[in-house]
């Protein structure tokens, strides 16, 4: 797969808040790497990586060899964090996440309200903690995100979120996403504009 795009990978400057980080053991050496990983972020909460990587290779371009398999999950005795145990090919990996947020709630639950649609995000998370949106899935759409415009901790009061809000243009508008504790939200006029916007059918 080709490497991400040069516009992309300019949008990675404007991140500058970590996130979630991820590090990386296998048999083919010894203790655990900083990784890169591409990550699909479910409406249940769960992080489910997708591909990694160790150096400075993109996570979302590298061989399919990298794919994790059968990814299981297990939290960390102190509540920081989960372990993911999968495959690379026929070889076990163990991946170790953990958030940078000390707030954050694993076991916390989605509150919703008629102000803000939950939404699945695919994401890119950069060995030094970022986490930066490529695609949004809503309403059986995929929203491609083209660029990162804006990353700062804020909130939306009339909608009630309050977290880490990214702005992305996607075509020629623009979206406010939130990462909300462990879940992805966008404010109710932000969902009309996804379903207006000529996204990817989902299958």
């Amino acid at each position: 797969m080709a490497m991400l795009s040069v516009v992309y990978n300019e949008m990675l400057k404007h991140n500058t808040l970590p996130v979630f980080t991820w590090q990386v053991k296998d048999s083919s050496s010894p203790g655990r790497k900083a990784a890169r990983v591409l990550v699909e972020h479910g409406l249940d909460g769960n992080l489910r990586p997708m591909r990694f990587c160790v150096g400075e290779e993109s996570a979302a371009s590298v061989k399919p060899g990298m794919n994790v398999q059968d990814a299981k999950s297990r939290k960390i005795a102190s509540g920081q964090g989960k372990y993911y145990t999968g495959y690379v090919g026929s070889n076990p990996i163990e991946l170790h996440l953990r958030s940078c947020i000390s707030s954050v709630n694993w076991e916390g639950e989605y509150a919703a309200t008629p102000f803000k649609t939950q939404v699945a995000v695919l994401f890119d998370n950069l060995p030094e903690g970022m986490v930066c949106p490529i695609s949004v899935y809503t309403a059986g759409k995929k929203l491609k995100i083209d660029e990162l415009i804006d990353v700062r901790k804020s909130s939306n009061q009339e909608a009630g979120i309050q977290g880490i809000r990214y702005v992305c243009r996607c075509g020629s508008r623009l979206m406010q996403l939130f990462l909300d504790g462990l879940f992805w939200v966008i404010a109710a006029p932000e969902l009309a504009f996804v379903l207006e916007t000529e996204g990817i059918p989902l299958k």
